[in-house]
């Protein structure tokens, strides 16, 4: 072993608790995570005196590809690449479904079946499973990854409960069933597989592994290839419509154009997306696009940040934009940079979801953007100032090295597991979006177009801080 080599080593048995290391062996297969990367990451920094970015530490994964990346200095700060090779992540986009040849087999759609729901126990699935209930007349099948349907009904009711909707949870149109998108047949037996393909005539995909460390292939088992088992489910034994909860950071990957993006339009993987989490979500909506032209109906809905509800400012605490009010809190400093967030209520979200859902499918009309109005730093900055009128503005340099500093001695989880996305400059111009046909689709329906304002980052900041979230 290369002396970096050794070095790294007992920082590596260190960080992962482990009582040796072989050269070949993998930081994520040894138990790495979100966490733990982020731990690595600064021991790294500061044992080597080297800047190595979380980009690195993905692309370098075993003991030996790492030392040798450490002792080759060669890091080049503020540059944006791939995380994953670009033509793995455009292969892994192709539909592989032959959708047109099995809708021959099926008849025309009919939205006389039940509705099938995944990702229910995560934040926007809990508000779209209710926004259902209100809005729609038919039962909703709940896909729920546990042992047997008591078991899935306890978690549907505990999540339901967490962000004040637990009268909903009783609702005798809940069916449940056991199932794993990123299983094939989601792990049902065939015979229960084919009567859920007949029983369902719409579906609505929420589910996905918000992971911004984990390596593609990992992330990619449930955004890409489950939403690949998703599509074949859409048209097996009964033609359905799918209405696949997308993502705005879509918009990032063409070329910068001179005129805004046409939200109707094919989106290219042009440019960097930053970690595999984002790079899946392409992936999967432009094989959703695939579906849509093979004749499934398909709906894209490439959504901003949902945040806490009208209502009671409920929100999961997990949530990337809340963990940085948390961080800017804790230091009493706010990066000056050209950041804007898309912040929308969850309650808000869900309905407007739901409520395009229910216009007549158009072939073309197949994307929807829900990203409403920009919210600008200095906006942040005012709310901010509510809660710590001393608040401080400083450069992205030194907010990142206060950061750095402060993450040495903490044990926050949401804090060290958000580490990643921080790099040490921020280049990303944000993209410019027509979203006419979004904006007049919704006033033609009547739907609200929301986004946040102090009134509601007062409310959900009350209800994190009653979480305990910022202790």
């Amino acid at each position: 072993m290369s002396d970096e080599m050794k070095q790294l080593s007992e920082i590596w048995k260190d960080v992962l608790k482990v009582s040796s290391v072989a050269p070949g062996d993998d930081f994520f297969d040894l138990g790495g995570n979100s966490i733990l990367i982020s731990k690595l990451s600064i021991r790294i920094m500061k044992h080597f005196d080297v800047n190595i970015s979380f980009q690195d530490l993905l692309e370098n994964s075993t003991l030996r590809a790492l030392a040798e990346k450490i002792a080759s200095g060669r890091q080049e700060k503020g540059q944006l690449a791939f995380t994953t090779d670009k033509n793995v992540i455009e292969e892994d986009a192709v539909l592989r479904v032959p959708v047109e040849s099995m809708l021959r087999k099926t008849a025309e759609y009919d939205d006389e079946g039940s509705i099938m729901l995944t990702g229910v126990t995560g934040f926007l699935g809990a508000f779209i499973s209710v926004s259902l209930l209100k809005h729609t007349d038919r039962n909703i099948v709940l896909m729920v990854r546990a042992e047997d349907r008591e078991k899935a009904a306890a978690r549907v009711a505990q999540t339901l409960s967490t962000y004040g909707l637990g009268e909903f949870s009783r609702s005798s149109r809940f069916e449940f069933i056991c199932g794993d998108i990123t299983k094939d047949q989601f792990g049902l037996k065939a015979e229960e597989y084919r009567e859920l393909a007949a029983k369902v005539s719409t579906v609505y995909h929420s589910a996905a592994d918000v992971n911004f460390v984990s390596p593609y292939r990992n992330v990619a088992e449930t955004n890409v290839d489950g939403t690949r088992r998703i599509l074949r489910f859409a048209a097996t034994e009964r033609r359905k419509s799918v209405h696949h909860i997308s993502s705005y950071v879509v918009y990032y990957a063409p070329e910068k154009q001179e005129r805004p993006l046409d939200e109707r339009s094919r989106l290219t993987l042009e440019q960097p997306l930053g970690n595999a989490y984002n790079e899946t979500k392409w992936a999967a909506d432009a094989m959703c696009g695939q579906a849509a032209e093979e004749g499934l109906e398909c709906v894209r809905y490439r959504i901003g940040t949902a945040t806490g509800d009208t209502g009671g400012g409920h929100c999961q605490i997990r949530d990337f934009f809340w963990i940085l009010i948390k961080i800017c809190l804790r230091l009493r400093k706010v990066p000056l940079v050209d950041m804007r967030f898309n912040l929308i209520p969850v309650d808000i979200m869900a309905d407007a979801i739901v409520g395009l859902s229910m216009k007549p499918y158009r072939t073309g009309e197949d994307a929807y953007t829900l990203g409403f109005d920009d919210i600008s730093i200095d906006a942040v900055v005012g709310w901010l100032r509510t809660i710590d009128e001393d608040m401080e503005c400083t450069s992205y340099e030194l907010w990142i090295e206060a950061l750095r500093k402060y993450a040495e001695n903490t044990q926050d989880t949401a804090i060290l597991s958000a580490l990643s996305v921080f790099t040490d400059r921020i280049e990303w111009e944000e993209p410019e979006v027509d979203d006419s046909h979004t904006a007049d689709t919704m006033k033609a329906l009547g739907l609200t177009r929301q986004t946040m304002d102090l009134d509601n980052f007062t409310r959900t900041y009350g209800y994190l801080e009653r979480t305990g979230f910022f202790d």
